[in-house]
């Protein structure tokens, strides 16, 4: 009977040990994926709104952005600048959404989110039931396959 109560308490042990590992995940991947999703948005936003004032206002406000800028129609117009502004700001966006998406880390914190609360469950299952250690284990073993690709 006590080698049942040390193997439950050990199993208890190691999830509460695999909850910190990914709460340790979450801290660092839920902020990145919020900054690069938010900068993904904003630069893409920022270039489109450089393109539009040309584009709506024609020549007289490109003729009032390059005088207020004091360039010169022929040397440095301000359609010029603002399209090569928009070029920066449409790459950054760009390439922040693709290391979003390559790193698939929306994927990636849903699924820690969802062991997470898995792994609390089976534990308050352990705390307060007579459930059998092999069905707990294989539990636990099927939470632990869900967040394989954590490095931690």
């Amino acid at each position: 009977m006590s080698e049942t109560i040390d193997t439950r308490e050990k199993l208890q042990q190691r999830i509460q040990e695999k909850q910190s590992q990914i709460k340790a995940f979450l801290v660092k991947a839920e902020p990145r994926s919020t900054l690069l999703t938010i900068a993904s948005i904003v630069c893409s936003g920022v270039a489109a709104l450089l393109t539009a004032g040309p584009a709506a206002g024609g020549p007289s406000f490109t003729q009032a952005l390059t005088q207020a800028l004091g360039t010169t129609p022929d040397t440095a117009p301000s359609w010029r600048l603002l399209c090569a502004a928009a070029t920066v700001f449409s790459f950054f966006g760009t390439t922040m959404l693709a290391i979003y998406k390559v790193q698939d880390l929306a994927n990636k914190v849903a699924k820690a989110q969802a062991a997470h609360a898995r792994l609390e469950a089976l534990e308050t299952y352990l705390e307060t039931t007579d459930i059998a250690m092999q069905k707990a284990t294989e539990q636990y073993t099927q939470i632990l396959q869900d967040v394989s690709f954590m490095t931690l």
